[in-house]
């Protein structure tokens, strides 16, 4: 019980951890970003700029006639904010820790996990042996290192980085919707 705990907490810690260092580059790239806005000029002949968009302090109110002559003419430019790299990797980080802390919880209460019997009326409501190694062969098709679980018509486990389903065995496209949340 304890090294369970150890290793949830250790994986809350690292998503607190890519949180932290997340957000610091997320913080200046949306600043970065309610500054981008408007156009530049990157023309040293100011004649020309003034011929194009009607004046200078007015490039950001030029028609858009204007803007696109002076744009195409690279006399000015728009003003945009590139996401860096840094917080590209920064989001990676964050999402790879989430999703190990789901893995981990999910692994760790998988084995306590039940379903709540239900009378059925007429049949036992139990799946046959065929169905459910084809089910079974399905789903190992999508994730052969999933686990999965039978109990009477339904099928539940995990798949993929710790995707959690459950579905009747004899619904039509369930494995469909399992292929769509691993890809």
């Amino acid at each position: 019980m304890t090294n369970n705990l150890e290793a949830i907490e250790n994986a809350y810690n690292d998503v607190v951890s890519a949180h932290e260092s997340f957000e610091v580059l997320n913080t200046s790239y949306i600043a970065l970003m309610s500054g981008a806005h408007g156009y530049h000029i990157v023309s040293d002949d100011v004649q020309q700029v003034k011929a194009v968009t009607g004046a200078i302090g007015y490039v950001h109110n030029a028609t858009f006639y204007n803007e696109r002559g002076a744009l195409t003419a690279g006399l000015i430019e728009k003003i945009t904010a590139v996401k860096p790299d840094e917080l590209k990797e920064a989001e990676q980080v964050l999402k790879d820790a989430t999703i190990a802390y789901n893995t981990v919880c999910t692994e760790m209460i998988l084995p306590y996990q039940f379903k709540a019997t239900k009378t059925r009326s007429g049949t036992s409501g139990e799946a046959g042996a065929g169905k459910c190694a084809q089910v079974l062969s399905d789903i190992r098709s999508i994730d052969p290192d999933a686990v999965v679980n039978f109990n009477g018509r339904r099928v539940s486990g995990t798949i993929g980085k710790g995707i959690a389903f459950d579905y009747d065995i004899y619904g039509v496209s369930f494995i469909d919707s399992l292929r769509a949340k691993v890809s």
